[in-house]
């Protein structure tokens, strides 16, 4: 909404004008930027061919950086990490991507795989329904963040694949530092708070992952007093119940939280 117009000043040069300035231009550019009703024009090394049940990407010959080795990607989802690693196995897949901590061991001591780690610029966080009266205060709010001890979270829920997220700021963002402010996990200051006198219901995307890390949450959370009960849905129920309905105490789902400012920008505007 702060840009007011885009415009090609030569074949490598475009000049943007803005409605009013805005810190998040430049952090912004990130996303597809596409022309309207022209499906497949892009900038990447690869151009979108067709999604009937698979994503086929095709090399574009027009990429400034020269025309990609590769010439084509097909991308295949599966429903479970088992299926495609079987695939793997019989020769019919050269790539996995996000396997997942569930995975991780068992294709890393395989001999037939490489397998490489990369932090995603990803966080697992609860939402908090603020319009819950048991909900509402923000100390409560507060309690409830300070209760948690992420590094034994990330070694219960993740099994020591992960990072704390100790704020909105992505950790490997060039504005990052670790002298800012942030929650410091405090149990007994919590308890005091907390009084045993909050309950509430999470709801999570059904699969291993989430529920693993909601139990831990859960078992943390009852040290101080919070009965938290935790519930797995689809996730059509779930976008439904939180986007559309408000119809939710807490929420366990993965934001993007990363690699810039922009992307926790459009997860918490006041707008």
């Amino acid at each position: 909404q702060d840009i007011a117009g885009v415009r090609a000043l030569s074949d490598t040069e475009i000049e943007i004008r803005q409605k009013r300035a805005s810190p998040f231009l430049a952090e912004s550019l990130d996303f597809p930027i596409e022309k309207p009703g022209a499906s497949g024009v892009g900038t990447g090394p690869f151009s979108f061919a067709s999604g009937q049940g698979t994503i086929e990407m095709k090399a574009n010959n027009d990429y400034d950086l020269g025309r990609p080795i590769i010439q084509r990607i097909v991308m295949q989802s599966y429903p479970t990490v088992r299926a495609a690693w079987a695939e793997m196995l019989r020769g019919r897949v050269d790539m996995l991507y996000e396997v997942g901590s569930d995975a991780f061991d068992s294709l890393e001591a395989s001999s037939q795989v490489g397998v490489y780690t990369f932090a995603r610029a990803y966080t697992y966080v609860i939402v908090l329904n603020a319009r819950r009266p048991t909900l509402a205060s923000s100390a409560v709010r507060q309690a409830l963040a300070v209760a948690i001890d992420r590094p034994r979270l990330i070694r219960e829920g993740l099994s020591n694949h992960g990072t704390a997220a100790d704020g909105p700021v992505w950790p490997h963002h060039w504005a990052y530092k670790q002298t800012f402010p942030t929650f410091q996990y405090d149990a007994v200051g919590a308890s005091k708070v907390l009084k045993g006198h909050v309950r509430f219901t999470c709801i999570f995307a059904e699969g291993p992952l989430y529920e693993r890390l909601a139990l831990a949450v859960q078992k943390q959370l009852a040290a101080v007093g919070v009965d938290m009960q935790i519930e797995a849905v689809s996730l059509d129920e779930l976008i439904a119940r939180v986007t559309k309905r408000g119809d939710f105490d807490a929420v366990l789902f993965d934001a993007q939280l990363g690699p810039n400012l922009f992307r926790p920008y459009q997860w918490w505007h006041s707008g």
